[in-house]
């Protein structure tokens, strides 16, 4: 009798175990990188799969890939939350978790560094129970809304560089805070390094990378070479998720994906569109894209 009524218990909880996990499940989103190649070339190692293939621009990663830079190679990883990741050459990452829960409004990414360096950049600040971390051979950096950056050398040396906000390492059974303007550097033989501030040397190399400390925008390219036959057109584009983005002054909405459109109205010739987005810290980006409309002729 006992044992029945035991069996009946054991069944009944695994009955809720399962309900809540599958319920759980229906809420927790995976989350895609697109693909920006700016330089160079690149490979992917996707999940399940035994053979490395080349890395398109547009293309998506997801949890469980793998990507590597050639030589003068530069790729940049971009998330629908505006979190960007940018590749420097003979860079190799593993993308090992990202999703983000619904319900409980967390974000887990967790990232491996195997070799080269990476920078990132957040515009989100994740709440309390969120997790952000890059792996290293000799380290982990956990961060919460900031820009930093991860160098890995051949030797399993790594090197961290906060640009802003703060970072948590932990390596060789210690922790360190890591602040604005400040790096740190674990060796297998040298032990930890640091906290340093930043050389003017180090903040030269930061501004050589300005392009991700602004907020991005583009537009998509419209007609044959931007040039079109009908007056009326909708320009397309996309823009940091949060950045406040106008087309000729006029404020758009981001949707989810951060994605936007706007009607337009041209004059024959050229035409220059000013887009410009702003983000939370007040930088801008400004692009310019001319298109041109060209009236059919009519037949006679």
């Amino acid at each position: 009798m006992r044992k029945g009524v035991f069996l009946l218990v054991f069944a009944f909880l695994l009955m809720m175990y399962l309900l809540v996990a599958t319920t759980s499940s229906l809420f927790v989103l995976q989350l895609t990188a697109a693909v920006q190649i700016m330089a160079g070339s690149a490979e992917v190692h996707p999940k399940g799969l035994t053979v490395w293939q080349p890395l398109q621009d547009g293309d998506y990663v997801k949890a469980g890939d793998t990507v590597r830079t050639g030589e003068e190679s530069t790729v940049e990883l971009r998330w629908v939350d505006g979190t960007r990741m940018r590749l420097a050459p003979h860079t190799t990452v593993e993308v090992r978790k990202c999703t983000f829960h619904q319900i409980e409004d967390t974000q887990t990414s967790l990232f491996y560094l195997r070799l080269g360096q990476i920078w990132v950049r957040l515009t989100k600040k994740l709440t309390t129970d969120s997790r952000f971390e890059v792996q290293t051979p000799t380290a982990v950096a956990g961060v919460r809304g900031t820009v930093f950056s991860v160098a890995v050398a051949p030797d399993g040396r790594t090197d961290i560089s906060v640009y802003e906000g703060m970072v948590q390492v932990r390596a060789q059974r210690h922790e360190f805070l890591l602040r604005e303007r400040q790096r740190l550097a674990v060796d297998r033989m040298k032990g930890t390094l640091g906290p340093q501030t930043l050389t003017p040397a180090d903040l030269a190399a930061w501004q050589a990378q300005e392009s991700l400390l602004l907020p991005y925008v583009q537009v998509d390219p419209v007609g044959e070479n931007n040039v079109v036959h009908e007056p009326s057109i909708v320009l397309h584009g996309r823009a940091e998720a949060n950045a406040l983005v106008t087309v000729n002054g006029q404020p758009v909405k981001l949707n989810s994906r951060g994605r936007f459109k706007q009607p337009l109205t041209l004059a024959i010739g050229p035409n220059e569109i000013t887009v410009m987005a702003r983000d939370a810290q007040g930088r801008t980006t400004e692009i310019r894209p001319v298109i041109t409309y060209l009236p059919l002729r009519a037949a006679p």
